[in-house]
Formats: C-alpha cells, sequence, structure tokens
C-alpha cells in the first residue's frame, strides 16, 4: 500500500506539519510506503503541479491534512480534492473547523463534502462540521493527535518551583495569561519561576516582540527557543507544573497539552466545550490567572497530590500513542481500497 498525503511537513513551524511527519514515521514502522506532496504555492493555479506531483508516485490512497500554515488562504487543496476523488480514495484529515474563520470553514465544508473519508481528531469537531453536513457523519471517523515531542521517563531534579508554558508563539494561544500569571507572582514573595519554551512561526516576529516588551523587568521569567524535541521533552521533565491556559480550553487535540503532560508535568490549564470529562483527573483547572496562581500554591503545600497529579497525567496521554494512532489509519486505508 503507498500513501501520499499532501501536506507541509518540519521544517515548517506547524502544528498539522509536525503531525504529519510523525505519522508517517509511525505508518513506515509498520511496512506502509508513504509520499508526501507538498508545494511552493497553494492557490488554485497551482493544482496542475499537485496533480503532477501526484501522478509520479501513483499513491494508493491520497490523504489531504487540512489546514496547514503553508497553505494560507490558498484553495489549491480544495480544487484538489474534486480533481483526485474520481481516480484515487481521498481521506482528509480536519485539524480544525469550530474555531476556524467563516471562510476557512466553508474551504473545510468543500473538502469534507468532495473525501470519500472524513477523519476528525475529536468527537466535538465532528459534532460540529456533521451540523452543517449531517451526510458526512457516516463516511468520517475519529481519531486522535499524538504527541510530537516524545516522553521521557522520569528522572531526578525536577524543579517544583519551575512553571512552563510550551507551545508555538502565536495570538490566541494564552501567552498574555501566562505572563499575567508570572506578573503577578513576582508582585508578591512567591518562589516561582516561568519560562516560555516555544517556536516562532515565520510571520511572528512582531508578536514576540510585543510579547518581550511587556515581559521586560520581570525577572522570574525565561525565554527558551529552537529546541529539538528531544530537549524540550528533557525540559518539560524538569518542570514541575506547566500552565497552558488555552482560549478555548483543553482536549485531546492540544499536542502541547499531551507533551507536558506525558512528561510529568502537572498541568493547570482551562476548561471549554471540547475537554474531555475524562481529563479532569489528570489537571486542575483555572479560569483566570490568579486562580491558577492559587492552584499553584496549593499544590506546593499538598506534595502527595502533586504527585497523584503528575501519575494521572502521564496515563492518561499515553493513551494517545502513535502507534495505536496508525493503526487506525491502517484500517481507514484498508476500508477505503475495498470500497
Amino acid at each position: 500500500m503507498h500513501v501520499a498525503f499532501v501536506s507541509s511537513v518540519p521544517p515548517a513551524a506547524c502544528g498539522v506539519a509536525d503531525y504529519t511527519a510523525h505519522l508517517v514515521e509511525a505508518l513506515a514502522r509498520k511496512g506502509i510506503l508513504t509520499s508526501v506532496i507538498q508545494g511552493e504555492h497553494w492557490g488554485l493555479w497551482s493544482l496542475g503541479e499537485l496533480w503532477r506531483r501526484i501522478n509520479d508516485v501513483r499513491p494508493d490512497i491520497l490523504h489531504i491534512q487540512y489546514p496547514t500554515v503553508a497553505y494560507g488562504s490558498g484553495l489549491g487543496p480544495l480544487a484538489l480534492i474534486w480533481r483526485a476523488a474520481r481516480t484515487v480514495p481521498v481521506a482528509v484529515t480536519v485539524h480544525e473547523f469550530s474555531q476556524a474563520h467563516p471562510l476557512r470553514r466553508i474551504a473545510v465544508m468543500g473538502l469534507a463534502s468532495g473525501a470519500h473519508h472524513v477523519v476528525f481528531t475529536n468527537p466535538f469537531e465532528r459534532g460540529a462540521l456533521t451540523k452543517w453536513l449531517p451526510q458526512v457523519w457516516s463516511r468520517s471517523s475519529v481519531v486522535p493527535i499524538g504527541s510530537n515531542i516524545p516522553f521521557t521517563e522520569p528522572t531526578p531534579g525536577r524543579n517544583v518551583f519551575e512553571v512552563a508554558y510550551f507551545g508555538l508563539i502565536r495570538p490566541n494561544k494564552g501567552l498574555e495569561a501566562f505572563l499575567d500569571l508570572a506578573r503577578m507572582a513576582a508582585s508578591n514573595p512567591h518562589p516561582f519561576r516561568f519560562v516560555i519554551i516555544g517556536a516562532l512561526q515565520a510571520d511572528r516576529h512582531a508578536y514576540l516582540q510585543s510579547l518581550k516588551e511587556k515581559s521586560q523587568g520581570l525577572d522570574n521569567l525565561a525565554w527558551e527557543s529552537s529546541l529539538t524535541s528531544d530537549q524540550v521533552a528533557a525540559r518539560l521533565a524538569r518542570c514541575g507544573f506547566a500552565y497552558l491556559p488555552f482560549p478555548d480550553g483543553a482536549s485531546e487535540r492540544r499536542g502541547s497539552l499531551l507533551a507536558a503532560l506525558g512528561n510529568g508535568a502537572v498541568v493547570v490549564t482551562t476548561r471549554g466545550p471540547q475537554t474531555p470529562a475524562s481529563l479532569g483527573e489528570a489537571v486542575v483547572y483555572a479560569d483566570k490567572p490568579a486562580e491558577a496562581l492559587k492552584h499553584l500554591e496549593e499544590l506546593l503545600a499538598t506534595p502527595d497530590r502533586m504527585e497523584q497529579l503528575r501519575a494521572r497525567g502521564r496515563a492518561w496521554a499515553q493513551i494517545y500513542s502513535w502507534d495505536a494512532i496508525a493503526e487506525a489509519h491502517l484500517s481507514l486505508y484498508k476500508a477505503l481500497l475495498h470500497h
């Protein structure tokens, strides 16, 4: 079996690019031949070149990942799915719908309408799209994402006073709330230290600079970037806590959440419509930075509770292994080929 993915891959700073690279590796370990189709441009005029690249590899399955940072507002993937579906089984993984811009949602609905099968990364997103396109339900499934960061074994030397943020440095990721937490802690005699471990997207330099200007004078805050996946894992394994204030709430779609939990950080995060009930046993919820600081203080005073959360967090993250994700995709591909 040969599966061709349409997606960006590293070094692109994009969670979907990282996801695709890990899925390709996991499928390769199961003996599946894969190719990745990338483009310099993703507008409608790119359709001919994209289709030529697909014909060059002659895949049995075409699997489009949508959206990626590289696509921008380009409609090439949308045109491609309608062209390809006439000659090869096509799957599309929808990584974002409910929170997307209205024009992006229209494009996603076009992709879902043209695909033979639609993969969602959690039940909430499946429900959000099929509310508009009920006919997609019967040819869709849910396959959760895995962590793009490896999980390390528990090691001594964890700094229980260190609180980490991890993720892409871009708007609407909760970084402002993290800085507010560091500022609140600095204004009182708290022992906490804060570290932002992030990857910067190419077009977000101005945003990063504005954050650094806002954080000037915070002696309890450090910035760390350009770390490899293994270095990020080791760094998270040395942190006592992670504060991940997602504006729309934590969910199994959050790779940064899986990375923090899997590496033993006690996570304080936000709850939203997509948050699964099972996560409540593994994290602590806080609506605002002031509430998060209160929880951090309470957890420091109750080390047994802290260790219990650490163990539950690791167990929750382990459910989302790349081996299981690859098996779910393999079952899907076999079904598409025999349809």
